[in-house]
Order: C-alpha cells, then structure tokens, then sequence
C-alpha cells in the first residue's frame, strides 16, 4: 500500500513540477479524499470501506506532499521557507484537537461526526485553494 501510493506520490510531483502548477493537485488530491470518506459514511460493507482507505490514502499522499511543497516553493528565503513550513505542519497538526472529540467510542463502528467534519474541512481546502 504504502509503495504504492509512494508512487503515486512522485509521479504527480514530477508532473506538478513539470507544468508548475501545485494548487490543482491539492484540489484533486483532496476530491479522491471526499470520494474515499463517503464511502466510510456508506458504510454499505466492508470491502467498500476498506476501498474507501485506499482511496484516503491516494488523496492524502498527493494533498499533503503538494501543499508542503507549494508552500515552501513561494518563499524566497530560507528562513522564511522554514517558518512557512513549519506553520503548515502546525496547521495541519491543530486537527488533533478536535479529533478526540469527533471519533469518540460512543459513534463507533461509523464515526458519523468525524468523517462529516472531515469531509467539511476538505470541501474548504478545495475552496481556499
């Protein structure tokens, strides 16, 4: 799995870079995610739910890698390469505050919350990129 999406990973960013564009991979990186959470809301079975991680996976290893690396590309400077970094990171770590409250034991085995939170967050990103 993980080789896999590894893969994934740098032939989109071969290609991103290639054409210079980051913004639209975010966007269809964060598309295949909706795709994968809304088969988890499904929750028809659990091949379907387990299709539903790969496709997770495959969208967060493209969305994470190209937001990090258009982040750092638009700074001139080192110093502020590493501060802007390093508040990407940040950011995205601030979801586990919420997260202990969005997947608490009591919405087990469907995780209704939490995966509607998710998919809310990625519409905005999709927005805001």
């Amino acid at each position: 799995l993980a080789t896999e999406r590894f893969g994934t990973y740098l032939l989109v960013a071969s290609y991103s870079d290639k054409i210079q564009k980051r913004g639209i991979f975010c966007i269809s990186g964060a598309a295949v995610m909706i795709i994968g959470y809304a088969l988890l809301l499904a929750h028809a079975n659990v091949a379907s739910r387990f299709v539903g991680c790969f496709f997770i996976s495959a969208g967060l290893w493209v969305c994470s890698g190209s937001g990090m690396a258009w982040v750092t590309v638009n700074q001139p400077r080192y110093g502020k390469r590493a501060f802007a970094s390093g508040i990407f990171i940040t950011i995205g770590n601030a979801a586990g505050v919420a997260a202990p409250f969005l997947y608490e034991g009591k919405f087990r085995p469907r995780y209704i919350p939490g995966y509607s939170a998710t998919i809310g967050m990625l519409l905005f990103a999709m927005c805001v990129h």
